[in-house]
């Protein structure tokens, strides 16, 4: 098994040179409305960067989500001003996408460090209050397609 994510997501996007791809799987990943905050971390955690090998800055994620928002392929939380997901028929092929091309191990301490979960928590307590990420972790051995059968 490979450790460094850039040799995991070097399939996947090895002929992406859309930039915006890599924010909305980011997005994809993160499912519920966020922030730009905790996307730009999370690109920064998947080692997702610009086709020309550079990190992201948070000027440029603001931008990508503003294009974004533009083509209607991102949706901002109406409770929530600032929160960002993608389109409901973006989001479950992208998710897809992320399941079929990458181990999921390597998603999920993404998201673990994203979202501050520790997954061994001591004296039994469960560290997330946000619904949706809840369920996003409680769920995730459920779709880890590289798990044996």
């Amino acid at each position: 098994m490979k450790e460094s994510s850039g040799d995991l997501l070097a399939p996947l996007l090895q002929n992406d040179e859309d930039p915006h791809h890599r924010v909305m799987l980011a997005l994809a990943l993160l499912w519920s409305p966020h922030p730009r905050t905790a996307l730009y971390h999370l690109l920064r955690q998947l080692d997702f960067k610009h086709p020309g090998g550079r990190m992201f800055t948070m000027d440029e994620v603001r931008h990508s989500l503003q294009q974004l928002a533009e083509t209607q392929q991102v949706v901002e939380s109406s409770p929530r001003q600032g929160y960002y997901r993608l389109t409901d028929s973006l989001r479950n092929v992208l998710y897809e996408e992320l399941l079929d091309g990458f181990e999921w191990p390597l998603l999920q301490r993404a998201l673990y460090e994203v979202e501050g979960f520790n997954p061994h928590p001591a004296k039994n307590i469960w560290p997330i209050y946000e619904r949706d990420a809840t369920v996003r972790h409680r769920t995730a051995g459920f779709v880890d397609r590289n798990a044996p059968a």
